[in-house]
């Protein structure tokens, strides 16, 4: 594959929003979601370990509408059912989260045509 198919498929750029490092610096979730659209970023992942799921689901739309629009993929960190609830395009999940049969299982359950 050429070098300029592959960055086509994964940008160079890939921020992880997390919830955690911008509250403590005092960052809004809304603003820094804009200023990450205005640079371009076309895959952004939102990492929220300490938050619920409302809290989880409402700055996924904060950060959904900011995106709209735009060619950004977004992923869920951890949390299948959440990503799939907010209308993401995916999860990530790590070695001490869903296993990926059990996420994809979620996935697919609940968004049938979704191809992974």
């Amino acid at each position: 594959m050429s070098e300029s198919a592959s960055q086509q498929r994964f940008p160079r750029l890939y921020p992880i929003v997390d919830e955690g490092v911008l509250a403590r610096h005092g960052l809004d979730v809304r603003h820094f979601a804009a200023e990450l659209r205005a640079a371009g970023v076309q895959l952004l992942q939102y990492r929220n370990k300490a938050g619920g799921p409302q809290e989880v689901l409402r700055n996924a739309a904060v950060i959904l509408e900011a995106m709209a629009g735009s060619d950004c993929r977004l992923i869920m960190n951890d949390r299948a059912d959440l990503a799939v609830l907010a209308g993401w395009d995916g999860v990530h999940v790590g070695q001490g989260d869903l296993s990926p049969e059990d996420a994809k299982a979620v996935v697919l359950r609940t968004m049938p045509t979704h191809r992974m």
